[in-house]
């Protein structure tokens, strides 16, 4: 793993005040994935593009950002991390003041999901990503729910200003929370730029270190009941037997809650059906670049990074035509309703037996993802951080990114 890059390094100018903005990073010293993969490749962009106008800098104590994502394992070792945990669990203690001094000099303090205590002296903003706890509780445990929906109601509710990650997760706060639409910018996460550069020899290597010998559909993501991967099983086994046995069915991702009748599903031996675990994400970019199409028939998504991902690598995709995943997707795949195994089942034998079709929505797919860049989502962001700090709600409703 890479050093860190150094925060705060840059020189700061003796006539104007430099802009100090905390964003809490306490989501890279936790295993996850999806938010763990934004916070560090959108905290690296930002660190990129900040200049003698801005310092970013990251929560609790300076939290380190490699260069490489490793979504199983802190950024810190051991010993710092249980600190750094230990800091926020002290922190979130209701009214304590002490918030103030941890990000002491901040304009601007970023908050994550993991924050229950937010500073009263600088402006606060926060990253909305989804409101699945409140549209579809069914597919998440009580105590996520619980912990989440305080979230929302004691940071997102109050914020001077939230970035949504899509249209979708924006029209989801004004309607769920009630949070004034003027208060809230559509800014697009980007997808890492490995997907963009994708070769077929990386994508040959990939697939050979995974012993994928020929044509694949493939699903990428954590096996949970929102994500419909038993839908995709049975959508997979209606497709003739000849198909299967040219294509296989390739399951990408760890087992997230209530994964126990999910993994005695994947365990059952399934002709063609394969299930890999989790796959770090420097195989990724060559396993879905090698894919003939990605099928995510989410039940629900904030943004749905990993058919942003497919489509950078000009890899068509089926996904459901719910939440925002047809604003993401557009005309670079396929969209079913994700109740119907017969409409996937449909787009799968589409996509595997007309190249025309599969290669016209990968290009598609491919221009529509240029959209999806950190630079551009970077960029973005750093101006509605200037807008939120020097208090002009009025600019809050500009133009989603890209």
């Amino acid at each position: 793993m890479g050093p860190p890059p150094v925060l705060g390094s840059l020189p700061v100018s003796h006539h104007c005040k430099r802009m100090k903005i905390v964003i809490d990073a306490t989501s890279l010293l936790l295993p996850s994935a999806g938010v763990r993969n934004y916070v560090q490749y959108w905290l690296l962009s930002l660190l990129e593009l900040s200049s003698a106008k801005e310092r970013i800098t990251t929560h609790p104590f300076g939290v380190p950002v490699p260069l490489k994502l490793d979504h199983e394992h802190s950024v810190a070792g051991s010993f710092t991390t249980r600190l750094r945990l230990d800091l926020v669990t002290f922190l979130n203690i209701r009214g304590n003041p002490a918030i103030d001094l941890a990000v002491l000099g901040a304009d601007l303090f970023h908050a994550s999901q993991h924050a229950k205590t937010v500073p009263r002296l600088p402006k606060v903003t926060a990253t909305v990503f989804d409101f699945s706890c409140w549209v579809t509780p069914q597919f998440h445990k009580a105590a996520n729910i619980a912990a989440t929906r305080m979230y929302g109601e004691s940071v997102l509710r109050s914020a001077d200003g939230l970035i949504a990650i899509s249209e979708h997760a924006r029209r989801d706060a004004i309607e769920v929370l009630g949070v004034p639409g003027e208060r809230i910018r559509v800014v697009y996460p980007g997808v890492a730029e490995a997907f963009f550069s994708v070769t077929r020899e990386l994508s040959r290597q990939t697939m050979a270190k995974y012993r994928l010998d020929g044509p694949y559909l493939l699903f990428v993501g954590c096996i949970e009941p929102r994500k419909n991967v038993r839908a995709i099983v049975q959508a997979y086994e209606r497709l003739s037997d000849s198909l299967r046995r040219e294509v296989r069915l390739i399951l990408a991702g760890p087992f997230g809650w209530e994964g126990d009748e999910l993994r005695s599903m994947l365990a059952r031996e399934r002709p063609n059906v394969r299930y890999l675990g989790y796959v770090p994400e420097v195989d990724l970019p060559g396993l879905v670049g090698g894919a003939t199409a990605l099928v995510y028939p989410s039940f629900y998504e904030g943004f749905g990074l990993p058919a942003a991902q497919a489509m950078a690598a000009a890899v068509p995709v089926i996904a459901s035509n719910r939440s925002c995943l047809p604003e993401v997707v557009g005309d670079g795949g396929v969209l079913v309703n994700p109740d119907s195994v017969e409409e996937i089942s449909t787009a799968m034998d589409v996509l595997c037996t007309q190249p025309d079709v599969a290669e016209r929505l990968g290009r598609c797919g491919r221009t529509r993802a240029l959209k999806f860049r950190w630079p551009v989502c970077a960029a973005a962001s750093m101006e509605f951080f200037r807008d939120v700090a020097s208090g002009r709600p009025a600019l809050y409703r500009k133009k989603a990114s890209g």
